[in-house]
């Protein structure tokens, strides 16, 4: 897969899925995960698919904005691999489900989860853990494909340091963030979890952008992650972070309304590097 770019493909199918409301892109994910799997749990607000790699990728359909862009509102720089719109992308989290589906594609079969409601407090995950304390098969770990910026990897409140060393192995760099949809589910699971930048950019705002080299290189090291878990003989068990309130699920059912992620820094897209150990 090329990493500098998407291919003429990429961009309808970006298109398409950046333009449909969250009931659209819920039927069609449906359809698409019956048609790869055969254990497939539907309900109002998420899809939960039972895959034979022992890891779980995850993203919400979703956004923060009350309709979805026109096709004429959505413009591409192709020079440098950027889309916005003014009336605001949706790549948080557009972005995310565009890679499960490139994945699929590609012929991986994670487990996948795609949630309604993480917008609002992530009011699929809570209700796919009330209806699967546990998960369905196997699993070693969790993968959310829904951070912005570049090259960070999120834990939340997971505190495993052996699985920080094996994700940051593939080029990540640990960083904070309020919470997602994988803080409901990996505790109640015991799994640990990791949420990875997927290249957008100015989140809930109108100034959204999204760099597609770095959702491509994302979903090529995601790739690589699924096919080293394959490997590995044990989960990653959930180690709970001893912090702050500012942690807590109390504190999350406060103020869900729009969790915001601090970035301050500009993030160099050329800079990160591979470990090769990771393969």
């Amino acid at each position: 897969m090329a990493l500098n770019c998407f291919s003429s493909q990429d961009d309808l199918d970006f298109r398409e899925i950046v333009q449909m409301t969250p009931e659209q892109l819920y039927i069609t994910m449906e359809m698409m995960l019956k048609r790869h799997y055969d254990n497939v749990f539907v309900e109002d607000d998420y899809l939960y698919a039972v895959g034979t790699i022992p890891v779980a990728v995850v993203a919400h359909m979703d956004t923060v904005f009350s309709s979805p862009p026109a096709d004429w509102s959505i413009f591409h720089d192709a020079v440098n691999g950027v889309y916005w719109s003014p009336y605001g992308l949706g790549a948080d989290d557009r972005a995310g489900v565009f890679a499960i589906i490139k994945l699929l594609h590609e012929g991986y079969r994670p487990s996948v989860i795609l949630t309604l409601g993480e917008e609002k407090g992530g009011i699929g995950a809570r209700h796919l853990i009330e209806n699967h304390p546990v998960a369905e098969s196997n699993l070693y770990f969790l993968v959310e494909l829904d951070r912005q910026g570049y090259n960070d990897c999120v834990f939340y409140q997971c505190d495993n340091p052996e699985f920080l060393e094996f994700i940051e192995r593939f080029g990540y760099t640990t960083d904070f963030g309020t919470f997602t949809d994988i803080s409901f589910i990996c505790p109640t699971w015991g799994i640990a979890g990791v949420n990875l930048s997927v290249g957008y950019y100015n989140e809930h705002s109108e100034a959204e952008f999204l760099f597609e080299v770095i959702l491509n290189r994302t979903i090529f090291l995601t790739g690589k992650i699924l096919e080293a878990a394959e490997s590995l003989d044990k989960p990653f068990e959930y180690i709970p972070l001893v912090s702050s309130t500012l942690l807590d699920k109390d504190f999350i059912d406060k103020f869900w309304a729009y969790p915001m992620e601090d970035d301050e820094e500009e993030d160099d897209v050329n800079g990160f590097k591979f470990d090769q150990r990771a393969v």
